[in-house]
């Protein structure tokens, strides 16, 4: 990352650039999987890409110009402008680097997944194979995320003490179990533990390892007060952690505290988009609101999450039984008719949520009964 360029040159715009720069630098250095070097203080230099900015500032607004530049070529990867506010000036700045880190983590995820899109298996590395399972991430389909799994298995191959192969190992298989309404089993629960506990040993600083054994903690052993510790330490780490929160959220239905969790989720909201995480948050955002009986919320959070992923049956199922309670009998049966129509496969962003037995009724009806 090299330094950010500013305007006007005078102290206050001056100071504001290193600020920003700083805490660009940091939120970026967190994230697993990339290296980051700060080129006004490294002794060499060999990178992908250069990280440039401009930041300018008059009469009380600010815009960041980013680009990402391949060094090789010297061409733009990525650009983008981000503008805001300066009356609270640190918000601008905790706004304004959470939404960069956001916009290059999901550019980087889709370049390394297009990269190795037709690369065969055999020829793989490590980050080859993980890229092609984080493009799994943007789609809700269970079989593509068992497409998914043999990428997962062959890193286990080539390095199984890998941290990030472990993490996201160890979160398909919370995911499969509980997209499939499945319980994990006590032994697998300490194996998961046991492989997330190894993983952080090499990456204690990773908000997103903390994220994934807080799902361990939370859906594999029912250990609430861990789960949301794990949580809350890995937003310690990165305050503007989409999926950090979006777990919090889940701890947070678990116990039954709807009002946190809504809270939480619609906090999730105002931070930087990961787009592949959107439907999971309304569904979430969906169970929070019936089980607050907030049911024409309910319907408007299913609209949403339809609108971004509708083939999905639980989706319209979902709907037609908050329909039902609102007494709109005749848009009911229309989504039932739709749900009908299609595959009662897992949906791998509608995890099964941890509900007390009141609410046993409407998980039965969710329960997918095709494709595995």
């Amino acid at each position: 990352m090299v330094k950010i360029e500013f305007g006007p040159n005078d102290e206050e715009t001056k100071a504001a650039a290193l600020e920003l720069r700083d805490q660009l630098l940091m939120n970026l250095s967190k994230r697993t999987g990339i290296r980051v070097v700060d080129a006004l203080t490294a002794m060499t230099l060999d990178p992908t890409y250069f990280l440039r900015g401009r930041l300018r500032m008059a009469a009380g607004k600010a815009r960041l110009s980013i680009s990402l530049v391949l060094s090789e070529t010297g061409e733009p990867s990525f650009s983008q402008n981000y503008q805001g506010e300066t009356a609270d000036i640190f918000a601008f700045f905790d706004e304004t680097a959470a939404q960069v880190n956001a916009d290059i983590r999901n550019h980087l995820n889709n370049f390394d997944a297009e990269r190795v899109k037709h690369m065969p298996i055999e020829e793989m590395g490590i980050s080859d194979l993980l890229a092609r399972v984080a493009s799994t991430g943007q789609s809700g389909k269970h079989k593509e995320w068992l497409d998914a799994r043999k990428y997962l298995d062959r890193a286990l191959e080539l390095n199984p003490d890998h941290p990030m192969v472990l993490a996201m190992s160890s979160m398909g298989d919370i995911l499969f179990a509980r997209t499939r309404f499945e319980e994990i089993e006590p032994c697998k629960a300490e194996l998961l533990e046991s492989a997330l506990n190894l993983a952080l040993v090499s990456m204690p600083k990773s908000d997103y390892l903390f994220a994934v054994r807080g799902m361990c903690y939370l859906f594999g052993k029912k250990d609430f007060k861990s789960a949301k510790r794990d949580c809350h330490h890995s937003l310690k780490l990165n305050p503007t952690y989409y999926f950090g929160r979006l777990i919090l959220s889940m701890v947070e239905i678990a116990e039954g505290k709807f009002d946190d969790a809504l809270a939480t989720l619609e906090q999730v909201e105002g931070l930087a988009t990961e787009k592949s995480y959107e439907p999971m948050r309304q569904v979430n955002l969906a169970v929070c609101l019936y089980c607050s009986g907030d049911f024409q919320g309910c319907a408007n959070a299913l609209d949403s999450v339809i609108q971004l992923q509708p083939g999905f049956w639980t989706l319209h199922r979902f709907k037609a039984i908050v329909l039902r309670k609102l007494g709109d009998t005749d848009a009911a049966a229309a989504n039932d008719a739709v749900a009908d129509a299609l595959s009662k496969e897992p949906t791998m962003f509608f995890l099964k949520p941890l509900l007390r037995a009141e609410r046993a009724a409407l998980l039965e009806a969710l329960v997918p009964t095709e494709g595995f």
